[in-house]
């Protein structure tokens, strides 16, 4: 939605979904479930709704203890992954 209204460009930083986009600042930390500790999301702001649908928009700070990772790609699907195929595709130019 935040793409829609601003000519397919998303948000500098999380923060700007709220409260418009969002009525929650939950959206905007990801919760380790091991620490319960809160940590910003990994976000790649320099990507549009144009960018190639296989590029990472957003991923946990932190892998899993099995090493994977949640990865939310510029097509809307979200994934685990192994933390070596995100590394791959985090580091890409």
């Amino acid at each position: 939605m935040y793409a829609n209204d601003n000519d397919g460009k998303y948000p500098a930083a999380l923060s700007e979904l709220t409260p418009k986009y969002s009525d929650t600042n939950l959206i905007l930390e990801f919760t380790d479930s091991r620490t319960k500790q809160r940590t910003p999301w990994l976000y790649r702001n320099s990507l549009t709704e144009t960018s190639p649908a296989s590029e990472v928009l957003l991923a946990s700070p932190v892998a899993t203890p099995d090493g994977k990772r949640a990865v939310g790609f510029n097509d809307g699907s979200v994934k685990i992954i192994p933390e070596a195929e995100f590394q791959a595709l985090w580091n890409r130019k």
